[in-house]
């Protein structure tokens, strides 16, 4: 057993499908797939909490996610909940679940994911679509997995509102095989990213909040049809989902949620929505921001080393934003390397480094940082480091686009060999927290599984330090 890295906490509700066509021996395997995947996950108030409903003829919280803040407990805790049987009331389960199971009395509430997991083994007997709207509205994300024949594909995509959230299996022992595949959904940077938008709506249809009736069905079709020809162009949206819409005589509104690669904020969109189910087009504010962006004037840039045996010069590959021609700084090591290149508008430049400015090792300390300046335009700036055995080519983000907070991700070293990373400031004497989610030795100190190794990064104009050790430094693998 092992432990996801999840740096931000996790609160986690899994919906259990207990209605009377799940046979005994496939509710015991659905309580033996949650053991698992819930095996995966460091649990406690900081980290990830877990709480369960069944659902059959009613619904029945079977433990809060407060309840167990370890894995025995908690899995004592599954292996004791007896089948409730009875009919498939899956809009009623989710409701009850998206009401109460993310509440504070029942210990959420906190600011962080929030993922709940249902399992089905067929088509509801009561409606869904109120209950997944809701679940949307609330910032939660929904995982439905069908288990069986019987699953209703068409029910599930509804539920989770986004295909990307959806799995089928054909049985309940099928679901052991796919505990990783789901588990790993979890880290986040791979949980569905998404913005809320909401929408001003006059209309002069009695829409209330009803999906089944006809006015809604009009009004949501032509509302997502105009949404999605305005803003699907955007770099970066992968997805538009309505998942609430309200309207009257008086006014109303829609909510969608906006499936991303990145997160972006989208400040203001308006539309009108006349009698009929006839809209205008929407229009969306100007300050719409994307990506982070690659362009700029000024970068930093640290090549961390592969093999000691093979030390050829990376190089840095130069190219205009906006075709203007440019004059770009290169330098590194407090004034031990520095060139000057002019780029040309339509071709790309090449500067090469010298190797002994690559990092090699634990440095507490380094000024083996290369800076590169342009005066003219943006550029942008592409690494590329050719080792024995392996290629290394990355982008250079510049410093506007640099922040505070990040996320590694490495893989398990083997035959002796180690695992590194480097973090570069921009700033004089930068302070850095850093938790490694193994046992490392740094600086002749012990570093524990989680706890902080505070460092700062100075006093040099600009410094780097880079850690390695043996182990998985990011605890992923």
């Amino acid at each position: 057993m092992y432990f996801l890295s999840v740096s931000t906490p996790l609160d986690l509700v899994f919906l259990l499908d207990g209605s009377n066509t799940v046979t005994p021996q496939s509710f015991w395997r659905a309580k033996a797939f949650l053991t698992s995947v819930i095996g995966e996950f460091r649990l406690g108030p900081r980290h990830t909490q877990v709480s369960v409903f069944q659902y059959g003829g009613v619904v029945r919280q079977e433990f809060t996610l407060n309840t167990y803040q370890d894995h025995g407990a908690l899995a004592a805790g599954l292996a004791a909940i007896r089948q409730l049987s009875g009919p498939r009331l899956t809009g009623a389960a989710l409701q009850y679940a998206v009401r109460n199971g993310f509440s504070a009395p029942n210990g959420g509430g906190r600011n962080v994911g929030k993922v709940l997991v249902l399992l089905s083994t067929g088509p509801s007997s009561d409606s869904v679509q109120q209950a997944a709207s809701a679940a949307a509205r609330a910032g939660i994300v929904v995982y439905a997995i069908g288990v069986g024949p019987s699953a209703n594909m068409y029910e599930l995509q509804g539920i989770a509102l986004s295909a990307s959230t959806v799995y089928t299996v054909s049985n309940f022992y099928s679901l052991a095989g796919f505990r990783n595949e789901l588990s790993r959904r979890f880290y986040p940077d791979l949980l569905p990213s998404y913005t809320t938008v909401r929408l001003s709506v006059n209309s002069s249809l009695g829409l209330g909040r009803n999906p089944t009736t006809l006015n809604y069905a009009v009004a949501q079709a032509t509302l997502v049809s105009a949404v999605h020809t305005q803003l699907m162009g955007v770099a970066g949206i992968q997805a538009i989902q309505l998942v609430d819409l309200y309207g009257n005589a008086m006014g109303g509104s829609a909510v969608f949620r906006l499936y991303t690669t990145y997160y972006t904020d989208f400040t203001a969109l308006t539309a009108r929505l006349a009698g009929g189910g006839v809209m205008g087009n929407p229009t969306v504010s100007s300050s719409i921001s994307g990506a982070l962006s690659t362009s700029g004037r000024e970068f930093l840039v640290a090549f961390t080393g592969n093999d000691p045996r093979d030390m050829t010069n990376p190089r840095l590959y130069i190219s205009s934003s906006n075709g203007q021609n440019t004059s770009v700084t290169v330098s590194a090591g407090l004034g031990a390397f520095q060139t000057t290149v002019t780029v040309s508008g339509s071709q790309v430049s090449m500067v090469e480094v010298p190797s002994s400015l690559v990092m090699y090792g634990s440095e507490p300390h380094s000024d083996r940082v290369i800076s590169v300046t342009s005066t003219e335009a943006p550029v942008t700036l592409y690494g590329l480091v050719k080792e024995l055995n392996t290629i290394q080519p990355y982008i250079v983000l510049p410093k506007s686009s640099l922040g505070t907070e990040y996320l590694t991700v490495m893989y398990t070293p083997r035959n002796g060999y180690l695992c590194q990373f480097t973090v570069a400031a921009t700033e004089n004497n930068t302070n850095i927290v850093i938790r490694p989610m193994v046992t490392i030795e740094y600086s002749g100190l012990t570093i524990n599984r989680g706890e902080p190794l505070s460092l700062t990064i100075g006093p040099s104009t600009i410094g780097a330090i880079q850690i390695e050790d043996e182990e998985d430094l990011s605890g992923m693998f």
